[in-house]
């Protein structure tokens, strides 16, 4: 204890010289002080250092400028951003006027360097606009189809309507090729189905090495894995289905009828149909009703279905069998003969009657008298082999022809 009169240590409570109380003895000058208690023992030696040292408040005043300085730093960055933002958005629009005709020529390529240069926009971000910008014609050029291939989808579509597997399965490499060079969605819907139909391992092939997330190769997946009897993958491509929002939940409606009428029987199928509000995508008309035709013939009926319009659909998307049924079946087919009647011979005929010299070995003349005489039998007792090539070459050169099974 110390006592403040006499500036003297000692025992007790009051000073034994002056008598004053004792109070705590003050600290040192500079700041520090130490209270062990009367309980505390110390072994060692106890150095005591008078610091004036301040560094702990430097750097708590260095921190604070520290983070003005980034505060500064992250809104001078944002104007900049935004400066930048300014100037894409201006050249873009300068690219995009330059490439109003579909390409950018040498001296467009010059002009577009020298408004850079004058709008402050660095190189490598004025390139990707320019790629960007062609992307978006390329794009909007895939969008629609071409006068020839509008033509060869319209007799695609009508071999569907057909049911004229055999043509359109000549037609499915046709077909690929325009699927891939165009983002139609009839026709990517189209393709898909023909290969589901008639080739379903080629379009699981396709499906499975896809990265894409094209909607209607996902949907026709479905069956292709349905007839292959593979009905966990079948259940994974519902499952994908039901992730997209854009299409109406019936669609997947729809195939869960054709797994239920595979797994269950029809009559869960019907159940499944009828919850349906015809709320499905207008391309699955024909398919919607050929369900109906299978399940329930009478209101198939109503709505205009007919064994003929729904053949397709019934006879090689909705039509199950096992391998050995598949063989035999095709052994049948392949035993059946049919006779090609000329119905008329079209605009072309000249065309026509080359057609006519080369396949059944005829001359010109009696070619022509053949084409005279329509309608007219040109090619009786023939396998779907034989007739197919000749059908085929006359159909596409407008001629119409008529298979009449034997």
């Amino acid at each position: 204890m110390y006592c403040p009169n006499c500036k003297q240590e000692f025992e007790g409570k009051f000073c034994p010289e002056c008598g004053t109380k004792l109070v705590e003895k003050p600290a040192l000058e500079g700041g520090m002080s130490i209270n062990l208690g009367d309980a505390n023992a110390i072994s060692g030696d106890i150095n005591l250092h008078d610091s004036h040292d301040v560094t702990n408040v430097d750097n708590s005043v260095h921190n604070i400028t520290n983070n003005t300085t980034n505060i500064t730093n992250i809104a001078a960055q944002k104007t900049e951003m935004e400066l930048l933002q300014e100037r894409k958005v201006e050249f873009m629009k300068i690219v995009n006027k330059t490439l109003a005709d579909g390409v950018i020529s040498q001296e467009e390529m010059m002009l577009l360097e020298n408004e850079r240069l004058r709008i402050g926009l660095d190189a490598i971000s004025a390139k990707r606009l320019i790629e960007s910008a062609k992307n978006n014609i390329i794009n909007m050029n895939k969008s629609g189809l071409n006068p020839t291939q509008l033509v060869i989808m319209k007799q695609i579509t009508k071999m569907i309507d057909d049911n004229d597997t055999e043509r359109l399965g000549r037609q499915l490499s046709r077909l690929e090729g325009i699927a891939n060079s165009t983002n139609d969605e009839h026709t990517q819907f189209i393709y898909y189905l023909s290969v589901a139909a008639l080739d379903p391992d080629k379009l699981i092939s396709e499906y499975e090495s896809s990265t894409s997330d094209d909607y209607w190769m996902v949907f026709w997946s479905y069956i292709a894995y349905t007839k292959k009897n593979d009905f966990k993958r079948a259940e994974d491509v519902l499952n994908r289905l039901s992730l997209n929002s854009a299409y109406s939940p019936e669609n997947t409606v729809l195939l869960s009828t054709v797994g239920a009428m595979r797994e269950f029987g029809n009559e869960t199928a019907l159940k499944l149909i009828e919850s349906l509000s015809g709320n499905y995508h207008e391309y699955l008309e024909p398919f919607a009703k050929s369900l109906y035709l299978l399940l329930e013939p009478t209101m198939a009926e109503e709505f205009g279905a007919t064994t003929e319009n729904g053949a397709f659909y019934t006879e090689n998307l909705l039509q199950f069998e096992d391998e050995q049924a598949k063989i035999e079946r095709e052994k049948a087919e392949a035993n059946k003969r049919y006779t090609l009647r000329m119905v008329s011979v079209g605009n072309n005929s000249f065309k026509i009657s080359m057609i006519l010299k080369s396949s059944l070995g005829i001359s010109l003349s009696e070619a022509k008298v053949l084409m005279d005489c329509s309608p007219i039998e040109i090619l009786k007792n023939a396998s779907r082999d034989e007739y197919s090539e000749l059908y085929e070459k006359l159909t596409s050169n407008g001629a119409k022809v008529d298979i009449i099974g034997m």
